[in-house]
């Protein structure tokens, strides 16, 4: 699942009410799998992983919660697949914003 928010105040906001929405970046998540960057974007798409999207004044941030990473280890569980929306955004990210590596 994308969690995805237009402000880090709104972030900030619905960490209080879920704590599980932190973790590391894309990177930071691929070297705590042991996987490519390009794995953990294939593991979201999938919906094995959980990643917050923050875009803020033209600013793109990207995490992968802790708790998905957890759920990876232990079983390889998909998650919720992201939507069409989630899917086209992501797409947008990486061939637009270069947040991803091709």
């Amino acid at each position: 699942m994308i969690y995805e928010f237009e402000s880090y105040d709104e972030y900030r906001q619905a960490f209080e009410r879920d704590s599980s929405l932190l973790g590391p970046s894309p990177g930071g998540a691929a070297s705590q799998l042991g996987i490519t960057r390009q794995g953990v974007d294939g593991a979201v798409r999938r919906g094995s992983l959980d990643m917050v999207r923050i875009v803020e004044g033209g600013s793109l941030s990207l995490f992968i919660t802790t708790a998905s990473i957890e759920r990876y280890r232990t079983c390889q569980r998909p998650g919720r697949a992201p939507s069409a929306k989630q899917k086209l955004k992501m797409s947008i990210d990486k061939h637009v914003r270069k947040a991803w590596p091709e």
